[in-house]
């Protein structure tokens, strides 16, 4: 053995050497698998999350709750009513997308606080829940229509915000 090692003096450093490539390439690809498993757990923490305030609604009655794509938020308006039967309108526009989302204003001081939430998320990435009955499954679209707005950071918010 020690004569094969004077003959390749520089085999062993070749075994450590590939070893440590080993080593580093595989933990790399770790690293690079981390933040996206990472970015799942979290959109599904935030949506958990979104589902218990939600729930907290003094307009929530048990209905299924739904979620948007995440999309930036661009502006907030306010529409008026256009017939006598119709209920003034807030509208979300996204840098991602011409279609508006909207939330008809039923009640008016809770849904007005709700736009206020919603101006203060300008420029940062949002997304919305709305809620259908089960009688009634896809009467809202999640595309076209919320009923709550939250944002998408990186970090867990206590639920009972």
């Amino acid at each position: 053995m020690r004569q094969f090692f004077a003959k390749h003096p520089y085999f062993i450093t070749s075994v450590i050497a590939g070893l440590l490539l080993f080593v580093f390439s595989s933990f790399d690809h770790i690293k690079l698998k981390t933040p996206q498993g990472y970015e799942v757990e979290l959109d599904r923490l935030k949506q958990k999350e979104a589902i218990e305030k939600d729930k907290l609604d003094a307009d929530y009655h048990g209905e299924q709750i739904k979620f948007s794509k995440l999309y930036t938020l661009k502006d907030v308006s306010l529409g008026n009513p256009t017939a006598a039967d119709e209920k003034a309108t807030v509208y979300l526009h996204f840098e991602e997308t011409l279609e508006a989302k909207k939330m008809r204003l039923y009640q008016l001081e809770r849904d007005i606080m709700k736009a206020e939430k919603a101006k203060k998320l300008i420029g940062k990435k949002v997304f919305t829940t709305v809620w259908n009955s089960d009688e009634e499954p896809n009467k809202y679209s999640e595309n076209e229509w919320f009923n709550n707005i939250y944002e998408h950071d990186t970090q867990i918010n206590n639920a009972a915000k």
